[in-house]
C-alpha cells in the first residue's frame, strides 16, 4: 500500500472486491476462527452451523462431516463446499486465496480484500 494522504486508507478500487471495517476484537476472533468475514456486507459474523462443523487441522487439512480433505482447496472443490456460504471467509481462505491490505485505525481494522484466482 502506498501512502498518499495521512490518516486516509486508500486502495486501488478497481481491484478491491471487499472492504471490511471491523473492531480489533472481531479481527482477533476472525484470526482464531471464532468468526467469519461476511464479504457482502463487510462485517465479522458468528460462525454458522455449517462453519462450526468444519474442523481445521494444524497440518492445513480439513475434516467435514466425516470426510478428510488434504487442504482448504480440496475442501472448496468438494460437493460439500456448495452448502457453505461463499460470502463468508475464514482466515485460511483469505490467506490462501486473496490479497489483503490492512490498516489499524483507532479501535478498528480496515481490510481491502482482492479476491485472487480461486474466488
Amino acid at each position: 500500500m502506498k501512502l498518499i494522504r495521512r490518516n486516509t486508507f486508500e486502495t486501488n478500487s478497481s481491484s478491491t472486491h471487499a472492504l471490511v471495517i471491523i473492531s480489533k476484537d472481531d479481527y482477533k476472533a476472525w484470526q482464531e476462527n471464532k468468526k467469519v468475514l461476511n464479504l457482502y456486507n463487510g462485517t465479522a459474523e458468528d460462525l454458522s452451523e455449517q462453519d462450526k462443523e468444519i474442523i481445521r487441522n494444524e497440518d492445513g487439512s480439513i475434516d467435514y462431516k466425516g470426510e478428510h480433505f488434504d487442504s482448504e482447496y480440496d475442501f472448496m472443490e468438494s460437493d460439500y463446499y456448495d452448502v457453505i456460504d461463499d460470502g463468508n471467509a475464514s482466515k485460511e481462505y483469505i490467506d490462501n486465496y486473496a490479497e489483503v491490505e490492512q490498516k489499524e485505525l483507532g479501535d478498528n481494522v480496515i481490510m481491502s480484500i482482492y479476491r485472487g484466482e480461486r474466488w
